[in-house]
């Protein structure tokens, strides 16, 4: 557990002290990763995706974010989100995979 920072804040612009759910730091100062959570039940949206480029905008080091309803795991590139380039580069269903 010593590379998760829960509620990891991300001073976004003019917004400050606002909290990503989760950042992944393999150890080091910075986060490599960052994850948007949101409730199961929710369908995951631009809106959502929004809001982690926002996050990812303003924490240079990253380089992934996750964005998850605890089902459905989109994985983006900082670089696709920035570009507007909403296809993630990677998801995983929890309720629909194969091995």
């Amino acid at each position: 557990m010593d590379h998760f920072i829960p509620e990891f804040i991300a001073d976004m612009g003019n917004k400050r002290r606002k909290k990503v759910d989760m950042a992944i730091n393999f150890g080091k100062q910075y986060p490599s990763i960052l994850v948007e959570c949101k409730k199961a039940t929710q369908s995951l949206n631009n809106d959502n995706l929004r809001q982690l480029y926002d996050y990812c905008r303003d924490t240079p080091t990253v380089s992934i974010g996750i964005l998850t309803n605890g089902i459905i795991y989109q994985f983006y590139s900082k670089e696709a989100i920035q570009e507007s380039y909403h296809k993630p580069f990677f998801t995983f269903d929890l309720l629909n995979y194969t091995d």
